[in-house]
C-alpha cells in the first residue's frame, strides 16, 4: 500500500514527492558523482529540497488516489 501512495504522489501535476530519477538528475547537475552499489545507481541529493507549495485538501487527494488506480492499466506491469 505504501508504494502505491508514493507512486501516486509522484504522478501528480505538481509532484508532492519527486521521482528518484529526478533527484538523481538534480544531484548530477550539482556536480555530485554517480554512486553505484551492485549495479544500482544509489546517488542522492545531500541537501534538503525546497518545499512544494501544495494546497489540495486531503479528501481530494484520497478521491484522486482511488480514481488514479481505478483507471491505472495494471497490464503494463
Amino acid at each position: 500500500f505504501t508504494l502505491l501512495v508514493i507512486f501516486f504522489l509522484q504522478q501528480l501535476d505538481i509532484p508532492v514527492l519527486p521521482p528518484i530519477s529526478t533527484l538523481q538528475n538534480i544531484a548530477l547537475s550539482r556536480g555530485q558523482m554517480e554512486h553505484y552499489i551492485e549495479g544500482w545507481n544509489a546517488n542522492f541529493i545531500e541537501e534538503q529540497l525546497p518545499q512544494v507549495a501544495f494546497s489540495v485538501p486531503t479528501e481530494q487527494l484520497l478521491f484522486d488516489f482511488f480514481d488514479f488506480y481505478a483507471q491505472f492499466d495494471f497490464g503494463l506491469l
